[in-house]
């Protein structure tokens, strides 16, 4: 009675597991892929901005002509705190790169092929005629 028992637990779960959905349920429309693409650039300009005024603060920062005080040290304090903005800055400013190459390429995938109608104007004897025709239309929001 065990054994049939234990049988059939192990037989319903491996049921359960193999009947799981493997597509996702909500697939990115292109509303949702210009969002995220105007959000990863806005995360990489301020990356960048913040990443550039720390290296210029950096920079003021070291170029502080102080002697050291000490015989063993060999940077002033600010010497040492401006190496280290301007290195926490470039830092930065390379943590900016993969929020642009990843908003590129949701731009990109919310490019579309599309197909409607576009009005044109047909020359007729003593006018322009408005007329709607067919197209193929390729949208880039830029």
């Amino acid at each position: 009675m065990k054994k049939i028992f234990i049988s059939m637990l192990f037989i319903s779960i491996c049921i359960s597991i193999s009947a799981q959905l493997t597509e996702p349920v909500h697939k990115l429309t292109k509303q949702d892929y210009l969002q995220k693409s105007k959000n990863q650039k806005t995360t990489g300009r301020v990356l960048l901005v913040g990443g550039t005024a720390m290296i210029v603060a950096g920079a003021v920062v070291g170029s502080t002509f102080e002697e050291p005080k000490g015989v063993l040290e060999i940077f002033s304090k600010g010497e040492v705190i401006g190496f280290c903005l301007f290195m926490a800055g470039a830092v930065v400013d390379l943590a900016s790169i993969p929020f642009f190459i990843s908003s590129a390429k949701n731009a990109r995938k919310a490019a579309t092929i599309t197909l409607s109608n576009q009005q044109i104007n047909v020359p007729n004897s003593k006018s322009l005629v408005v007329k709607s025709i067919p197209s193929v239309t390729l949208k880039i929001r830029l």
